[in-house]
């Protein structure tokens, strides 16, 4: 069966991006708009070593454990997602290693969310 014609990713275009690909002719190419949507931590998080590091921190931390390390109410939520305590590209401009579990924490996406705003937010102090 063909693959579908979508919805170029540029915003307000009207045109359709090809089978297979994420934008229209016009606008391919703008690695803004491209797989990695303009986050140069991409390749990072789809790497099979962040996939196991990710699999190690919610085997360390089985429930949330937001409330130990910031200022919010305390959590009985399954881990879902890995946290960076010191956000990723702060830490690897600091020298530090992405996968590093000491700046990694287990916590439910709510939570995940929630500090996500938080820092970045201006008002917001970093660890």
């Amino acid at each position: 069966m063909p693959r579908a014609y979508r919805p170029c990713r540029s915003k307000g275009c009207p045109d359709l991006a090809l089978p297979g690909e994420h934008c229209c002719p016009a606008h391919k190419g703008n690695p803004a708009l491209e797989n990695n949507r303009g986050n140069p931590l991409h390749h990072f998080y789809n790497s099979a070593i962040w996939k196991t590091t990710r699999l190690r921190v919610l085997h360390r931390y089985p429930l949330c454990a937001a409330s130990s390390k910031y200022d919010l109410p305390i959590c009985h939520n399954v881990s879902t997602d890995a946290h960076h305590v010191i956000p990723a590209k702060d830490y690897i401009a600091q020298g530090g290693n992405f996968y590093d579990l000491s700046n990694l924490l287990g916590v439910c996406h709510t939570c995940h969310t929630i500090i996500t705003a938080l820092e970045r937010s201006s008002t917001y102090p970093t660890a």
